[in-house]
């Protein structure tokens, strides 16, 4: 798959956990919802809301690199996200600087 391909894939995974993220947050407030999934009324699932969030922004992130021609592998595959976008934002900000 070229780079346009996996880009387009990448974002179309964070918006699928973006999505998710939005449903999971309804069930977790909507009493009516929870009755008719058999789930308890004490129940919620905040945490699986937040869980859904982090990799809309990791995918999202993983896009914004390859289409900066940077790839990312595991292992550590988060961590170097967070060193690839910090060194592209200095070197963004030192150019702005010149």
């Amino acid at each position: 798959m070229d780079s346009m391909g996996r880009e387009k894939l990448y974002l179309q995974r964070a918006e699928n956990e973006l999505s998710l993220a939005r449903s999971i947050f309804k069930i977790s407030g909507d009493a009516k919802l929870k009755e008719e999934l058999e789930l308890k009324p004490g129940e919620t699932f905040y945490s699986n809301v937040i869980n859904a969030c982090y990799y809309c922004v990791f995918y999202s992130a993983k896009a914004f690199l390859i289409k900066k021609g940077i790839r990312t592998e595991p292992p550590e595959e988060h961590g170097r996200h967070i060193m690839s976008l910090k060194s592209l934002s200095q070197g963004a900000s030192s150019m702005s600087n010149s």
